[in-house]
């Protein structure tokens, strides 16, 4: 692995401060169950049969950021609905530029990006890997900089809720932290599940995305379970750490009852250090932001933005039935 300095002091504090409870490699053509298929119980609503079905496979990680195989027992079929319908379909809309950009196969492909407003444009994966980007030349989705190399794209999002984005990170990580652990995120239990996401219950808004430039694969996601090693050391209870292609995600997990005695404090922390196995040299180092998803209202004409770059220019001829099938205004 290729640590900075900063970042291995980092790694130093979290294996002091905290333990690694799960770890979970999703992979293609791997697969994982959690719990027992012999008995059913939802960890979510606590229903059993037959009063609830177990017929759905319930994806621990959503299906829309690549996840194909790990799959759990303790999620019924009415709660695996409601998850879906909801909270994570406002987490796809989320990451939805970036998992295009990326070309991470969800259950229906890579998602298509295409411009509003008028703007003919369209992202898609192409027939041969890599985009295919369709656009008339007045309604461009990039800009070029040919001198740093670089194409920056501004990319609409889908309307989201940052609330309810925050309690899909949080169901993640509920679904994969052990049955005896529940008992100290029973308010967070609650509030995934309320349809009202201006009901605030537990604390932790914020996540940190960490962007890893260069090529990685985007078929493969990481998982892991962090939890403080002191029950009385001045730093939040649990982390979920979720990676897939260039992104990592750390994600408070908020226990009200081990998290008490941080009411009011101002808590400074280092940020997990992810790695890959690329030259930074060459593909540039790690960048981290803090993301807040406090609003409890609805986002509507949102954008991201993304930079990716590039080591040459080839220019290739579009015959006529390639012509035919971009956006006309």
């Amino acid at each position: 692995m290729n640590f900075s300095e900063e970042e291995l002091q980092s790694l130093i504090f979290y294996q002091d401060t905290y333990e690694k409870i799960g770890f979970w490699w999703m992979r293609r053509g791997h697969s994982e169950c959690l719990g027992e298929k012999g008995v059913r119980v939802c960890r979510f609503c606590r229903k059993t049969k037959p009063e609830v079905t177990f017929s759905k496979k319930a994806h621990v990680v959503p299906q829309s950021l690549g996840n194909r195989g790990l799959i759990s027992y303790y999620e019924c079929d009415p709660c695996n609905e409601m998850f879906g319908g909801g909270i994570e379909n406002d987490l796809g809309n989320w990451t939805k530029p970036a998992r295009t950009m990326l070309r991470i196969q969800g259950q229906n492909g890579i998602p298509k990006l295409v411009g509003r407003k008028g703007a003919s444009w369209r992202i898609e994966g192409g027939a041969k890997g890599g985009l295919a980007i369709s656009a008339h030349r007045d309604h461009m989705p990039h800009a070029v900089d040919g001198e740093k190399k670089a194409i920056t794209f501004d990319l609409p999002r889908d309307p989201y809720t940052p609330a309810a984005v925050m309690k899909a990170f949080v169901r993640i990580g509920l679904t994969l932290m052990p049955e005896s652990e529940l008992a100290n995120f029973e308010a967070a239990m609650e509030w995934i599940q309320d349809p009202d996401h201006g009901v605030r219950t537990i604390g932790g808004s914020a996540i940190y995305q960490t962007m890893h430039p260069g090529p990685l694969p985007n078929d493969q996601l990481q998982a892991s379970l962090l939890r403080r090693a002191d029950d009385q050391a001045p730093f939040p209870y649990m982390f979920l750490i979720l990676s897939f292609a260039n992104q990592a995600y750390q994600v408070p997990l908020t226990s009200r009852d081990r998290d008490a005695h941080l009411q009011g404090q101002n808590i400074v922390m280092p940020i997990f250090p992810t790695s890959t196995s690329l030259n930074r040299n060459k593909y540039g180092h790690p960048r981290t932001k803090p993301i807040d998803l406090a609003m409890t209202t609805e986002v509507r004409d949102d954008k991201m933005k993304i930079v990716m770059r590039y080591d040459s220019v080839e220019d290739i001829e579009v015959n006529k039935s390639d012509a035919s099938q971009l956006p006309q205004t």
